[in-house]
């Protein structure tokens, strides 16, 4: 978590916007990091940046993910 963390830490919107290689990988992996309870909020600040600034349009994408997020919130 603290390696993703630090790629992403001084990200803005438009680089978030740039990344491309990886894009769908990241939503799920911190979608499994998440479970952990001591990392929830840390792994949704990252898939909330980058489902502000989406840029594809699959169900499955960062929105989308963001949303299970927003489900998974309301169970801790």
């Amino acid at each position: 978590m603290t390696k993703i963390e630090e790629t992403f830490k001084d990200f803005n919107k438009k680089q978030f916007l740039a990344v491309k290689d990886g894009r769908i990988g990241v939503p799920h992996a911190l979608q499994i990091i998440a479970f952990h309870k001591n990392l929830f909020i840390r792994a949704a600040r990252i898939i909330l940046n980058l489902a502000e600034a989406e840029n594809e349009s699959w169900g499955n994408n960062a929105k989308g993910v963001f949303k299970i997020f927003i489900s998974y919130a309301f169970r801790y």
